[in-house]
């Protein structure tokens, strides 16, 4: 059973490793090769959009943010699968050290969790995207007239 929850986890762990490269890989692309702006149309034409590897600014957008989703779903199976080891290994440290610390460092932790679960999990769905207007200020100009010109063209 135990060899058994070892390969599970070296398994797990290598996907891991090659989700996290795959997402930072396509972030790199994203940032230096097709940065923002790069997704419309080349300075050729407007007729060409501009890509890198056959896939544009949007499609590798969509494949890092699915790619994410798979590494977030693996990642929370891997905090699952570890839990008893994440509350042992933290109450060996609380109870080593002295009351005062041990005090500070629970309210330390909790803040951090919680803190950790809110901009991971929550944040991003309380916000969606959307546009904003531009308030753009007219000044107005008095229009001049040139009243010499009498009916001629």
């Amino acid at each position: 059973m135990i060899m058994k929850i070892n390969k599970i986890n070296y398994i797990k762990d290598i996907v891991l490793l090659f989700l996290f490269s795959i997402i930072s890989s396509i972030g790199l692309i994203m940032r230096f090769i097709l940065p923002p702006g790069t997704g419309r149309w080349s300075a050729k034409s407007r007729s060409e959009i501009i890509t890198y590897l056959g896939l544009s600014r949007h499609d590798w957008g969509s494949i890092h943010a699915w790619v994410s989703y798979l590494f977030i779903i693996l990642l929370t199976v891997h905090i699952i699968l570890h839990w008893k080891w994440i509350i042992s290994t933290t109450q060996s440290i609380i109870n080593n050290s002295k009351n005062s610390f041990r005090k500070n460092l629970k309210s330390l932790m909790m803040i951090i969790f919680i803190l950790s679960i809110a901009f991971i999990w929550i944040l991003p769905f309380m916000f969606s995207a959307g546009t904003s207007k531009v308030k753009q200020t007219l000044k107005k100009v008095p229009i001049e007239t040139n009243d010499t010109n009498e009916g001629g063209l």
